[in-house]
């Protein structure tokens, strides 16, 4: 799943309920980027809610400055340190591991590029693999691309974006591009709801794949609640914790790999391009 958060400047930092809450709900690791000494500055791998918070506590007071933040639940790559949120824009994997770089340009994205993922792959992700397919050749290392309304257009279209996605990227000047819905909320901007501390209360035990998927859909607006779903062919059951997390990271991923794929072949198309009644071009 995961979680961005985007403090503009001017607006306070969001609470430490709020922020402890992001990292229970999204515990493989969570980083942050913030404009500094005239660059992006990107701090992450934070495997411990204490060490995120003592490092973001120890830039001071960030009130008049901008700062997204992600937690990251993984789907690719399993938990590593280097495949924590943010990365810099750049052609590079290695470079983009690195916990604490600087950089003309940063991304942080919450969510799944199928047209960008494997999960086969352990020394990448599709975040990782987005970038270097697309946010890299567009961007190419300007700070001021965001001024380009084609730049903007082209990373925004569903065709690159995965219609469904979220990202905040983030230039030296401290200017930031959301890219899918957020949640404004407290003057900050999130990318799903798993921020709020009842988030994930309400799941059963037991889900299939394909439900997964289908709550999944249903948080990104594709479908709306309540609407009947095709049955499920594939039930690969995953057990959640306590918390509503799902701890296996196998499971997981074939979890969402396998619902999704279903979901893909039960509507006929991309469920973004569906709506819940089955018709296409929503």
């Amino acid at each position: 799943m995961c979680i961005i958060v985007y403090k503009p400047a001017g607006v306070k930092m969001p609470s430490g309920k709020v922020l402890s809450d992001c990292y229970s709900h999204n515990h493989d690791g969570a980083g942050y980027m913030l404009p500094k000494g005239g660059m992006v500055s990107i701090r992450k791998g934070f495997m411990k809610y204490a060490d995120f918070k003592a490092a973001i506590d120890s830039e001071g007071d960030l009130t008049e400055v901008p700062v997204v933040m992600h937690f990251r639940i993984t789907t690719q790559g399993g938990v590593q340190r280097g495949l924590c949120h943010p990365f810099p824009v750049c052609g590079s994997y290695k470079h983009m591991l690195g916990t604490e770089q600087a950089c003309n340009v940063a991304v942080a994205h919450n969510g799944i590029i199928t047209h960008c993922s494997s999960f086969k792959v352990k020394d990448h992700n599709d975040t990782m693999e987005w970038i270097k397919r697309f946010a890299d050749p567009v961007i190419a290392n300007d700070p001021n691309w965001s001024k380009s309304s084609k730049k903007v257009r082209i990373l925004k279209d569903p065709a690159v974006s995965g219609g469904y996605n979220k990202f905040a990227i983030m230039s030296r000047n401290g200017h930031v591009v959301i890219i899918g819905d957020f949640v404004k909320d407290g003057g900050c901007w999130f990318s799903n709801s798993s921020y709020k501390s009842d988030y994930g209360a309400a799941k059963t035990c037991f889900v299939s794949s394909f439900e997964l998927a289908c709550d999944w859909m249903e948080r990104r607006g594709w479908l709306d609640k309540g609407a009947k779903k095709p049955e499920p062919k594939q039930m690969s059951l995953l057990e959640p914790d306590d918390d509503g997390c799902l701890d296996d990271d196998d499971d997981y991923e074939m979890g969402y790999s396998d619902g999704y794929e279903q979901a893909r072949d039960d509507f006929g198309d991309d469920p973004e391009n569906v709506d819940s009644k089955g018709r296409r071009g929503r």
